[in-house]
C-alpha cells in the first residue's frame, strides 16, 4: 500500500484525500498521547465496559512511533537493502550463477533474521521458476504470521469485504484528529493482508513474526465493536488432535441456546451432536466474567456452521420449543 501513487487531479477539481492518504501523509505527533487525551478519543466513544476501556487505553497509549525499531547490525542493514532491490526475471535456461553475497543474504533470510516482507528479488535471476515458486510458498506458509479477531454479529460487513474496506473500517473506528494516526501507520506498515471469512473471523496476516508479536493481544475497535488480535494457529503437536487453546476456542463455531434450561446442558450437547453429526467441543453456562447475559453455549470442533444448522433459528425438542441464535 505504501507504493501507491495518487494521480494529480484534473484542473478545476479539488484533491480529495482518501483514508489511506490520511494514514500515510499525517504528520507524526511530537508528543506521546496522555491518558486524559486518550479518554476523550473517538476510539473509546460508546465503550461502557470498564475492562474494554482499559484494554483500549493500553493500545492507544502505546508509543507506536518507536515500537518495533530493531537494532540491526551493519551487515543486516546492507542485506535488508539489497534483498528487495529490483532485478531482472529470467526463464529457466537464462538463470545465472550465485554470488557469495547473495548466498549470505539467502542464508540469513531462511534463518528468519532479516524480517523481509517477501523473498529476495535476486532469486528471480538465479533460481528456476519452479524453485522460486517453492520459496514463495514457503514464505507464505511459514514467514507470514496470521492473527485473528472475532467479529461480533452486530457488525455489518460484506462476506467478501476487500483488504482496503477492512482497513478503512479499522481506520475510521480508531482514529480522530488527535489520536490513533501513529497506530494506524504502524498497522499499515506491518500488515500484508486483511481478510474476512464471512462468518465471524477477521484474519490479519503480518509480514513477519516479530511484527505479529507486537500486535498480539492488542485491542481495537471495529465499527462499534471491540476486537482483540490473537494467535489462533494450531501448534504442530496439536494438529489432528482435539486440543484447543482459549484463543482457538473463540473462533470455533458456536450457538447460544435460549429456553433450554429444562433440558440441561448434557441433553442439549447430546442432541446437537446427534442431529448435526459434528463433534461438540465445549458447552458452558454464562460465566461471571462475561458481560453479555446468555443461556447455554455449545461450541463445535470446527470453524464453519454445520450443514444441518444453516438457516435454522428454531428447533423443537421433547415437545418444547427451544430457540437459539447463531454467533
Amino acid at each position: 500500500m505504501d507504493a501507491v501513487q495518487i494521480a494529480e487531479a484534473p484542473r478545476g477539481q479539488a484533491n480529495q484525500a482518501t483514508w489511506g492518504d490520511n494514514v500515510r501523509a499525517h504528520a507524526p505527533q511530537p508528543d506521546i498521547i496522555t491518558e486524559a487525551v486518550a479518554r476523550r478519543s473517538h476510539m473509546l466513544e460508546g465503550v461502557w465496559n470498564p475492562v474494554h476501556a482499559k484494554l483500549l487505553m493500553g493500545t492507544l497509549l502505546t508509543n507506536w512511533d518507536s515500537i518495533g525499531v530493531e537494532a540491526w547490525t551493519p551487515d543486516e542493514v546492507a542485506m535488508r537493502q539489497e534483498a528487495p532491490a529490483a532485478t531482472n526475471a529470467c526463464c529457466d535456461e537464462s538463470i545465472r550463477a550465485w554470488t557469495q553475497k547473495e548466498d549470505k543474504i539467502l542464508q540469513a533470510y531462511l534463518g528468519g533474521h532479516l524480517d523481509l516482507p517477501h523473498p529476495p528479488n535476486f532469486l528471480k535471476e538465479v533460481l528456476i521458476g519452479e524453485h522460486r515458486a517453492m520459496i514463495e510458498g514457503m514464505h507464505e506458509a511459514y514467514f507470514n504470521i496470521t492473527l485473528t479477531a472475532v467479529i461480533p454479529a452486530t457488525v455489518r460487513l460484506a462476506r467478501n469485504a476487500a483488504h482496503a474496506t477492512l482497513f478503512r473500517e479499522l481506520f475510521q473506528a480508531n482514529t480522530d484528529k488527535h489520536t490513533g494516526q501513529a497506530m494506524m501507520r504502524a498497522l499499515q506498515r506491518h500488515v500484508k493482508r486483511l481478510s474476512y471469512d464471512g462468518i465471524q473471523t477477521l484474519n490479519v496476516a503480518f509480514y513477519a513474526r516479530r511484527a505479529a508479536e507486537r500486535w498480539q493481544e492488542k485491542v481495537l475497535r471495529f465499527q462499534k465493536a471491540v476486537i482483540v488480535f490473537r494467535d489462533t494457529q494450531r501448534a504442530e503437536d496439536d494438529a489432528g488432535t482435539g486440543r484447543y487453546t482459549a484463543a482457538q476456542i473463540e473462533i470455533q463455531y458456536a450457538i447460544r441456546v435460549y429456553r433450554g434450561e429444562r433440558l440441561g446442558l448434557t441433553a442439549l450437547a447430546r442432541a446437537f451432536a446427534h442431529f448435526t453429526e459434528v463433534k461438540v467441543l465445549d458447552v458452558e453456562y454464562a460465566r461471571a466474567a462475561k458481560t453479555n447475559i446468555y443461556d447455554n453455549t455449545i461450541r463445535f470442533a470446527q470453524r464453519t456452521c454445520p450443514a444441518s444448522l444453516e438457516g435454522v433459528s428454531r428447533i423443537r425438542l421433547t415437545f418444547r420449543y427451544t430457540t437459539f441464535n447463531i454467533i
